[in-house]
């Protein structure tokens, strides 16, 4: 069995960040800087070296104020230090210890502490993965300062605020450096998203307490240990599932639907892998955690659970809202990966698939939806596919690379209203 350490941690998810713009019309020309951007997260830094690439003078000022546990970073905003890139890199931490368990025994590896196929042979050292996290995040911190200043964007590492007017109020990171303030003809709020700590459960987040949120995870000097995630959103579902993967005894506290506004099919398969890794579920209302939603956008999006997900466009249940039974027709595929095939499914990983196609417009693609490794390397061309209007037709024409997981997007003959069985036989 694994080991389970036995110390005890809340963990909250973040909530997605946003970016907010404003502007005034003036053309006087007596001001410090042509734009001014307030916050450097993805949305400022490509606003701030955009605006100086055609020739505004720009400024950028940047400031984290610390967690209730105490957590700061660098510039760079959610994306890079408590988001997407760190939150990959454990993902990828808990994909080798699977390898290693279930499909390293079958190619021939003989390991240390692993008994044919037995599991749970395999320690991991939870302060080596965050050095490692931590660094690369610092190295893509320093990555962008620097792409400032080749920019020719001036940066501030201090917090602003909107002075009325023009003018914002700089109040720096130490308190050795004096406040002041500067002047734009525009000024950018960038400033993003912070995970809310309850109010019920604010005490207990302070001072390096057992409460954290994700902005305290990947940065965590210590094994988090037992776990109860808050949360049925796809911050929560992946921090879980890497959890358990990594052997930490976790549940997840679900308040209603899980993944809500995702292809529930899809959704559905995705929690099936995340409760593979191992942590107990439980429904119920928490006093003080708010219901969130994340409705699909016009872009991919991507889920780094045990079993990844990702999407473009639609999910089934708004495609046949929006174009009725008759003109959806929902192409289906299911099938093992070469590289898990010799190990006869007992890593888990399937691929599924699944397209979504308007009849009434020659079939014309309205979703796509991938669920299993790799899926988000998949999924992002067929953004395009979208938005250019590709047809069922056009993607059967299109030959896939033998033998991928992606190919399986080009061959997919089977309709849910057909009720044929999604069993592959062969490659």
């Amino acid at each position: 069995m694994r080991r389970r350490p036995r110390s005890r941690l809340l963990l909250i998810a973040a909530a997605v960040p946003f970016i907010i713009a404003t502007g005034t019309s003036t053309t006087s020309t007596s001001y410090d800087y042509d734009v001014f951007v307030i916050g450097g997260g993805s949305g400022g830094l490509a606003c701030a070296k955009e605006a100086a690439r055609l020739g505004a003078r720009v400024g950028l000022c940047d400031f984290v104020r610390p967690s209730p546990h105490g957590t700061t970073w660098g510039i760079g905003g959610t994306c890079v230090n408590v988001g997407c890139i760190p939150k990959k890199l454990m993902h990828r931490a808990a994909q080798l210890r699977q390898i290693l368990e279930d499909d390293a025994p079958t190619y021939g590896y003989q390991l240390d502490g692993l008994d044919g196929f037995a599991t749970d042979g395999v320690e991991h050292d939870w302060p080596t993965l965050v050095g490692a996290v931590q660094q690369h995040v610092k190295s893509l911190n320093f990555g962008y300062r620097t792409a400032l200043s080749d920019a020719g964007v001036t940066y501030v590492n201090a917090r602003g605020t909107l002075a009325g007017g023009h003018n914002v109020h700089l109040a720096p990171s130490s308190p050795k450096q004096p406040a002041r303030t500067v002047s734009a003809r525009h000024i950018v709020l960038a400033v993003g998203g912070r995970p809310r700590v309850p109010a019920s459960l604010a005490r207990a987040a302070e001072g390096g307490g057992r409460v954290i949120t994700s902005d305290d995870l990947f940065s965590l000097k210590v094994p988090p240990g037992r776990t109860l995630v808050i949360g049925g959103g796809y911050v929560a579902l992946e921090c879980a599932g890497f959890l358990a993967s990594l052997g930490f005894d976790v549940t997840v506290l679900l308040r209603s639907v899980p993944l809500r506004g995702f292809d529930r099919e899809c959704a559905e398969r995705v929690l099936a892998s995340v409760e593979a890794a191992d942590p107990n579920l439980a429904a119920s209302a928490i006093s003080g955690v708010a219901r969130a939603g994340l409705e699909p956008q016009a872009v991919p999006t991507a889920v780094f659970t045990p079993s990844e997900y990702a999407c473009v466009g639609l999910s089934e249940e708004e495609a046949r809202t929006a174009l009725g039974d008759a003109n959806l027709e929902v192409y289906l595929a299911e099938a093992t990966p070469l590289e898990h095939a010799p190990v006869d499914g007992r890593s888990g990983q399937r691929l599924f698939v699944k397209l979504l196609c308007d009849k009434a417009r020659e079939e014309r693609l309205v979703g796509v939806h991938v669920v299993g490794e790799g899926a988000s390397e998949i999924v992002p061309g067929y953004a395009l596919a979208l938005r250019l209007g590709v047809t069922k037709a056009q993607l059967d024409s299109t030959i896939g690379i033998h033998p991928t997981c992606g190919e399986e997007l080009t061959t997919m003959r089977v309709t849910r209203r057909s009720g044929e069985s999604l069993a592959k036989k062969g490659c």
